[in-house]
């Protein structure tokens, strides 16, 4: 039996945490505690959701192997401090893994009160390493492969659904919590069962909605719903008799014979429940031996194939060696008449480079008078035509830079391929000033709010010296052009904001590198940024 993962959050989601999520999310703890109560099963309901098909188990079972559960030994310790990278973290994970639904789960998870939009994403984006800490923890400690992980996630179904309520988690969309009331199945009971007519003081509504609670607890093998039907005629039946006897005055019916009539058609019920639970059994144990028999077949036609294996690897091995001493002879033999040649060549090189000689010191001179003159022309051209926005249909034109700007540019796109790493000989000459970075999630714009406050406290530190530049970057996926666009257009926006919050008389300018994989080989969502340099003149 799986454990309640829903208990389990609470020791790590202690009062010292939740007071510090609080602080990072922006709101009260009390209210932050009541709004992580709903948004924590939310989430885990949301994991259920995917893993409820083999391919999303096995796509959620695949992101619990590369997340971190040694968080959960000191989970205080973690949240202390700036939290933008975890919340950016947590949201590339969540958005990678349920693109859209995660977006229609925000949108009503909005509505809970102290919530908003400004909030919901941050929260979700702190919550979430807790969560898969629990969930890797578990895989760990109980060998768990993805078709048990799904059986876990599935096994918390009736856990989040009290800690929802039925109508929040209908809202919610998770189909796989959703389940027949004990009302619906107790309704079900009466549509299926014949009418009863009264037996004394008891009704054959009565009658009907007992034989649908006992068969809603029924369940296992479904005997009661062939039974319940089956007793509620016979009851009637004897009923309608002692009845209809007093009715019409006629001899009354023998209670005492009545009771044993009763007492035999419950025997004969007895013996036919046994004789199906015995047939039922033997469907069990012969399909079980069809399976036993079945992994023995399967067993040994592994073995077979792992002994062709090896029986073809062992004949690869000798070809291989084969070829190897083949080559070996022919590459000695390639390598006498090698030397022989270069011997030759060598003296008819000699005599050449003599004549070549002369006539390279000529073209030289000739070649250093041309390449001078291009070299001047080649700059100017440079200075002109340099843009980083493509003129593409509903695109900005592109921007002005100054001269200052340009040349840094030039500089930036050079480092292309070299990592971030080199960020640090680039400015080691104090003209260039790396300030910020502000990721973005797949077609988002605008300043995130979990990145406003850093983003002004490093604006303050770099005081108003020189110029503010805005540089837009998109990752390696869709239209080169498009991409250039959407990057421009981050950019443009940063820049708007700095300029609103430090200042419209800020000396700022904005352009766009377009597709990069200058941040992550492997992870295209640390592609999507925008960096915010300062340039001293």
């Amino acid at each position: 039996m799986h454990e309640n993962l829903l208990e389990i959050s609470k020791k790590y989601l202690s009062d010292k945490v939740i007071s510090q999520i609080a602080s990072a999310v922006g709101m009260d703890e009390s209210t932050a505690k009541g709004v992580i109560g709903k948004v924590f099963p939310s989430l885990l309901g949301l994991f259920g959701e995917k893993a409820s098909s083999s391919e999303g188990a096995a796509e959620v079972f695949d992101t619990l192997q590369k997340s971190e559960s040694g968080m959960l030994d000191n989970v205080s310790d973690f949240f202390n401090g700036d939290q933008t990278e975890t919340i950016t973290k947590g949201q590339d994970l969540l958005g990678g893994l349920f693109g859209d639904k995660l977006g229609s789960l925000s949108g009503i998870l909005e509505q809970i009160p102290g919530l908003g939009k400004g909030k919901i994403g941050s929260l979700m984006g702190l919550l979430t390493p807790i969560l898969t800490g629990i969930l890797g923890k578990q895989v760990a400690s109980n060998g768990l492969n993805a078709s048990g992980l799904a059986s876990l996630l599935s096994s918390q179904k009736q856990h989040i659904q009290g800690a929802l309520g039925s109508d929040f988690t209908n809202q919610l969309g998770f189909a796989s919590l959703a389940g027949g009331s004990s009302a619906q199945v107790a309704q079900s009971a009466t549509e299926t069962s014949p009418p009863v007519k009264p037996i004394r003081n008891t009704s054959s509504q009565d009658i009907t909605s007992g034989g649908g609670s006992h068969d809603n607890g029924g369940g296992g093998f479904g005997l009661g719903k062939l039974l319940i039907p089956l007793l509620l005629g016979l009851l009637a039946f004897f009923g309608f008799k002692m009845c209809s006897g007093s009715k019409d005055g006629s001899k009354e019916a023998d209670q005492g014979t009545l009771l044993d009539q009763a007492a035999e058609a419950g025997n004969s019920l007895k013996d036919g429940a046994t004789n199906m639970a015995d047939k039922a059994n033997n469907a069990v144990g012969g399909a079980a031996d069809s399976l036993g028999n079945a992994a023995g077949n399967l067993k040994d036609g592994a073995a077979n194939m792992a002994d062709k294996a090896n029986n073809a690897i062992g004949g690869a091995a000798d070809s291989l060696g084969n070829a190897a001493g083949n080559l070996k002879d022919g590459a000695a033999n390639m390598a006498d008449k090698a030397n022989n040649a270069i011997g030759g060549a060598a003296d008819s090189l000699g005599n050449a480079a003599g004549n070549l000689k002369d006539g390279a010191a000529n073209m030289a001179d000739k070649a250093n008078n041309a390449i001078g003159g291009a070299t001047d022309a080649i700059g100017e051209t440079m200075k002109k035509t340099f843009s980083f926005v493509p003129q593409v249909e509903g695109a900005d034109p592109a921007p002005a830079l100054s001269e200052n700007v340009q040349n840094f540019a030039q500089k930036l796109r050079a480092l292309e391929g070299a990592g971030e790493t080199a960020y640090g000989d680039f400015s080691a000459d104090g003209k260039s000033r790396f300030l910020y970075r502000i990721p973005f999630a797949t077609g988002e714009t605008g300043v995130p709010e979990s990145h406003q406050k850093a983003l002004i406290n490093k604006l303050k530190q770099a005081g108003k010296d020189g110029t503010l530049i805005t540089i837009g970057y998109a990752d390696t996926r869709g239209d080169d052009a498009l991409n250039h666009r959407l990057s421009y257009g981050r950019a443009k926006e940063v820049g708007a904001w700095i300029k609103s919050t430090v200042g419209e008389d800020a000396s700022l300018e904005s352009f766009s590198m377009g597709e990069t994989d200058r941040f992550s080989k492997s992870d295209f969502s640390k592609n999507r940024v925008v960096e915010v340099w300062q340039v001293l003149p």
